[in-house]
């Protein structure tokens, strides 16, 4: 059952049960079905429709503005990244053998997030199944993965604590990939995840956004971390074709 603060969106009618594409908002974002100008990267949602009409594409929507937070003191990050766990687990990886999951900003650090619970769900539920690992790929857009005395700035803090996150969970996020690096390498994680990164300095430059990746994994954009999924000026931009390789690179090995 989808969870209750998590909303799933399907954009077009592609049915391949094999492989699946699922973007997760920024803060701040909104997205909406049928697409609509202010869905956050409608464009490039739209893009991938076009490129790629056989790929199943879903929406993961949550309560992403602050005012949500501000509002309903029961909102917790550690409720949204549960139930979004749940919902990738119980609906979307139920319907299709491997999710290609695109995070952007606040929305890749949840995904990030998911990932110990996943895997405590296959261990627990499916002990001869495949573990989530081999099902999912992961594209981080410019997304906090870690804390350093230089990203906890008054500002950033103020955010954490908005958002109820406790610093210490981004620590136990980078613990947690640094042992899953060291700990899978049978499921090809260097393969399978990749993050985009902007050139320009921002509140998550110092925050790991390429979570500790090879190099070749990692593509730095010039663009501004708010920029990231506006509409380039000419053209489709370097930031669609970096996701349009690694959504053709992944889809085309399942």
């Amino acid at each position: 059952m989808p969870s209750p603060l998590i909303k799933i969106l399907s954009w077009g009618r592609a049915k391949d049960n094999t492989c699946a594409l699922v973007v997760i908002q920024g803060l701040g974002g909104r997205i909406h079905n049928p697409l609509q100008p202010d869905t956050q990267g409608a464009h490039i949602i739209q893009w991938l429709m076009n490129d790629y009409p056989e790929l199943p594409i879903y929406g993961a929507s949550y309560p992403s503005q602050l005012e949500d937070f501000k509002t309903d003191t029961s909102l917790t990050s550690k409720r949204i990244i549960q139930q979004l766990a749940d919902t990738l687990f119980q609906v979307l990886l139920q319907r299709h053998e491997h999710l290609i999951c695109i995070g952007y900003c606040l929305g890749g650090y949840y995904l990030s997030k998911t990932l110990p619970l996943l895997e405590k769900a296959f261990t627990f539920n499916h002990k001869t199944l495949p573990h989530p690992f081999d099902r999912l790929s992961l594209l981080f857009l410019d997304a906090p993965h870690t804390i350093t005395p230089q990203g906890l700035t008054p500002w950033f803090q103020g955010i954490l604590d908005i958002l109820r996150i406790a610093p210490a969970e981004l620590t136990a996020n980078q613990a947690y990939w640094e042992k899953a690096w060291k700990m899978y390498p049978d499921f090809q994680l260097w393969q399978r995840t990749a993050a985009i990164v902007s050139s320009q300095e921002s509140w998550v430059s110092p925050l790991g956004p390429d979570i500790g990746l090879p190099e070749p994994r990692v593509q730095v954009v010039a663009s501004e971390h708010d920029d990231l999924l506006l509409p380039p000026k000419k053209g489709k931009g370097e930031v669609y074709e970096a996701i349009k390789r690694f959504v053709g690179e992944q889809w085309g090995n399942h």
